[in-house]
């Protein structure tokens, strides 16, 4: 004969008919089956009320939700959250205070409906995640960040560079074109649209890429053309992104958000696409280090207007001669060729003689280099 099976069921049936019966009291029935004499009470009285459907388990679920969001509300965080699906419940919850007013939920609250209609939920921080050290201009355009993205690959085996420009201050997105290549001439055209929009800053801030300068001995076209703008060329130390921080962190925001959802064949599609990411971004995305804001309420173009530098611009100085630099970077003085950078070519220079046969060229401000010619070359005609 095998074992009987008890089960909470049977056991709470059990102790209803043996109550029934009359011959044992609450007392007794709880001891023998291990129950306080409330829980005996409250089985028996369902059984008498409902019968045998009374000893079952019943709902635990509360008979009404005070708390409970309403479902217009649920959907209006459901419908943006359509509309930007990389975007967490902190920046969805910013959009949502301004389309809702006093009936927007909480932070964690727009965190378990996205969760619950099976996307993100609220991130946590990690434990292992370290403070660095953090810099920021205190003003707008007192600092622009520069540099080339990861290339975009393209059918046919042809690859684009995003340009992007940040402003320190701000994390304004100042310019975002799409460019052919790395070269310094890509990088100017992408800094002088940015400049004809929003004015000039006092200083940019790139890494050591070849289209900014790599060498140390000699000056680039990119910083000429900044040093005839008026503006300040930094670059970050070696090997070291975090000086571009802002940027770097950008330049994984455009990927995420942007580029990995587009997949357009012609530079004229990306660059319009790159226009109304900018504009996205700098107007309605909202920043966690501008406490929720977006970098629009933070930034003002600025007041300096640009206006094309003029490559025959001599600088004003008693002693200074000027000399037009060739296409191989040299410049034609006292009969030598002294070699000032290919950098500098096309554009026009100021040199000084400091006495004992040295000399100086400078350009806008800038020294460039010395030479020494105490002896003079014997004399060859300009080619």
């Amino acid at each position: 004969m095998p074992w009987r099976e008890a089960t909470p069921m049977s056991e709470r049936f059990s102790l209803c008919c043996l109550a029934g019966e009359g011959k044992y009291s609450i007392s007794e029935l709880a001891r023998g089956f291990s129950v306080s004499r409330k829980t005996a009470y409250k089985w028996i009285g369902r059984f008498e009320r409902e019968g045998e459907a009374g000893i079952f388990d019943r709902s635990r679920r509360p008979l009404r939700s005070p708390s409970r969001i309403d479902s217009g509300i649920e959907d209006a965080v459901m419908d943006i959250a359509g509309k930007y699906p990389m975007w967490g419940p902190r920046k969805l919850h910013c959009l949502l205070v301004d389309q809702l007013g006093e009936q927007c939920p909480s932070k964690s609250t727009v965190a378990r409906i996205l969760a619950r209609n099976g996307l993100c939920g609220a991130r946590g921080v990690s434990a292992s995640r370290q403070a660095i050290l953090r810099f920021e201009r205190g003003e707008p355009n007192e600092l622009w960040q520069i540099d080339f993205a990861a290339p975009i690959a393209l059918s046919g085996g042809s690859r684009l560079w995003p340009v992007p420009i940040l402003d320190d201050h701000s994390r304004y997105c100042v310019g975002l074109s799409a460019a052919v290549d790395c070269s310094g001439v890509s990088a100017l055209s992408g800094l002088s649209q940015a400049c004809r929009r929003y004015g000039l800053p006092r200083q940019i801030l790139s890494d050591h890429g070849s289209a900014f300068g790599v060498s140390r001995e000699s000056v680039s076209a990119f910083s000429v053309y900044l040093w005839a703008l008026g503006i300040h060329h930094t670059q970050g130390r070696y090997a070291h992104p975090q000086t571009q921080g802002k940027l770097e962190r950008f330049n994984r925001t455009l990927r995420k958000e942007c580029i990995a959802g587009h997949d357009y064949t012609s530079i004229q599609d990306w660059n319009d696409c790159f226009e109304d990411y900018r504009r996205l971004y700098n107007e309605l995305r909202p920043h966690e280090a501008l406490g929720d804001e977006a970098p629009a309420s933070r930034y003002s173009p600025s007041k300096k207007a640009f206006a094309e530098p003029d490559k025959d611009h001599r600088e004003p100085g008693e002693g200074l001669v000027h000399r037009r630099v060739d296409a191989s970077g040299r410049i034609w003085l006292l009969r030598h060729h002294v070699k000032v950078g290919n950098g500098l070519s096309g554009w026009t220079v100021a040199a000084k003689h400091e006495g004992n046969g040295v000399w100086t060229v400078q350009f806008r401000g800038q020294l460039i280099c010395q030479a020494v010619l105490a002896k003079l070359a014997p004399y060859k005609p300009r080619p």
